[in-house]
C-alpha cells in the first residue's frame, strides 16, 4: 500500500507523478531550437541530448528532475555550464567532467 502526503494542502494542492523518463531526447539532431517551454519531473534527466550541432535550448524552466536536469553526450552539465548551454547554441559550449 501507498500513502501520499502532498507538501500542501490536498485539497488545493497539486500531485505530479511522472511517467518519462526524459521529456527531451536529441541524439544526431542539427539546427533545432527549444524555446518557451517547461521541462518538469522527469524520472531520470529533462533534457538528454548526444551528438549534437547548432541546437539552441532558450528561456527554459528546467525543474524538478529525477537525477540530471540537463545531460550531453552522458555528461551532466554543471551549473554554470548549463546557463551557458541554455542561452548559447550548444555546439559552441565544452564543459568538463
Amino acid at each position: 500500500m501507498l500513502y501520499l502526503y502532498p507538501p500542501s494542502d490536498i485539497a488545493t494542492g497539486e500531485v505530479v507523478v511522472s511517467q518519462l523518463s526524459e521529456i527531451i531526447s536529441a541524439t544526431g539532431t542539427s539546427y533545432v531550437t527549444i524555446e518557451r517551454f517547461g521541462v518538469n519531473f522527469a524520472q531520470g534527466s529533462g533534457i538528454a541530448t548526444s551528438g549534437i550541432a547548432n541546437m539552441s535550448f532558450l528561456h527554459l524552466d528546467v525543474s524538478g528532475q529525477g537525477r540530471d536536469g540537463v545531460v550531453r553526450d552522458n555528461h551532466a552539465l554543471r551549473a554554470q555550464c548549463l546557463l551557458r548551454a541554455l542561452m548559447l547554441m550548444c555546439h559552441a559550449v565544452t564543459c568538463g567532467q
